[in-house]
């Protein structure tokens, strides 16, 4: 598993070394956000379950990869927004904030649930 996310590291970072963005196509491009949540996603999900086993945190593996799923994607879209020359200060303030607001939200619809 780790050496799958070293040789994705290691294509992400040759693909941002060598290539133009302007001149990608758009299929290309988009597989660059696909992979680079990929990483972020196995990256916080494998940080959270070494928590979990070290007893920094007690939650479910359900909860870690629901948590990485969500907070993977804060990166990518402030990336997406960069790309496309849209990301100010505000912007980022105001995604973050948007992020905390809906993981608090559903995490309490998924308390709800679950009992």
């Amino acid at each position: 598993m780790i050496i799958l996310w070293l040789v994705a590291a290691s294509g992400l970072g040759a693909l941002l070394l060598m290539t133009n963005p302007e001149h990608l196509s758009p299929a290309i491009f988009i597989g660059f956000f696909m992979l680079l949540y990929g990483l972020c996603y196995s990256s916080l999900a494998l940080a959270g379950i070494v928590f979990n086993k070290l007893g920094v945190i007690q939650w479910s593996i359900k909860r870690i990869s629901r948590t990485a799923l969500a907070v993977a994607c804060l990166p990518v879209f402030l990336l997406v927004l960069q790309s496309i020359g849209q990301l100010t200060l505000k912007d980022v303030l105001l995604t973050s904030g948007l992020f905390v607001l809906l993981y608090l939200y559903f995490g309490r619809v998924f308390a709800r649930t679950t009992h």
